[in-house]
């Protein structure tokens, strides 16, 4: 499909306000967002600028935090 940037896109045309919560003002993924294309952490395949191969799984994980 191209970028992950432009799956985020196409996502966001979906689904208004989703890019906002996975992407900052510069376009970065945001710190408490964990994002996978297939099993590799998309941040260490270029962040934002990852490809995305045609065919592959993406998933957007927000991180949880709790506790008393």
């Amino acid at each position: 499909m191209g970028t992950l940037r432009e799956v985020i896109a196409e996502i966001d045309r979906r689904h208004p306000g989703f890019a906002s919560r996975v992407l900052d003002e510069e376009g970065v993924l945001r710190s408490y967002v964990n994002v996978y294309i297939g099993e590799d952490d998309a941040r260490t395949r270029g962040g934002s600028d990852a490809a995305v191969p045609d065919g592959s799984e993406v998933m957007v994980i927000p991180a949880m935090a709790g506790g008393r």
